[in-house]
């Protein structure tokens, strides 16, 4: 009995342990939208990682935006190295609008950026 208990225990003691790396998805997320042929264009970029996907959620309530009970899902495409492209469309006149970065890893875990705003043209 002795031999098995010394077997199992040299057993586990050589088991690895799973190793998580944490990253900051959005430490240079260096964000802008601009206004470009009649539509608004979020530019941003995301830390190097195998995201499943990236979303963003826009609204123009501030509001809302914390309570995350309205508001429009944008899928990001990824233009290259990790830079990421939204087009929004159609947004009013003169109108402020929030919006955040979602990202999802292969699990379906969502880490969300800061809110940011801007406001579209006359």
């Amino acid at each position: 009995m002795g031999i098995i208990a010394l077997l199992m225990n040299l057993c586990y003691s050589c088991k690895k342990d799973t190793v998580y790396n944490e990253i900051d998805a959005f430490s240079q997320i260096e964000n802008k939208v601009i206004y470009d042929k009649g539509q608004y264009i979020l530019s941003f970029s995301l830390a190097d990682y195998p995201y499943k996907k990236v979303q963003v959620y826009v609204h123009d309530d501030l509001a809302v935006m914390y309570k995350q009970t309205g508001g429009l899902l944008y899928h990001a495409e990824n233009q290259n190295n990790n830079q990421y492209a939204v087009f929004f469309n159609p947004l009013g006149k003169s109108k402020t609008y929030y919006y955040q970065v979602i990202v999802f890893d292969k699990s379906e875990n969502a880490v969300r950026s800061n809110i940011f705003k801007f406001v579209t043209q006359p």
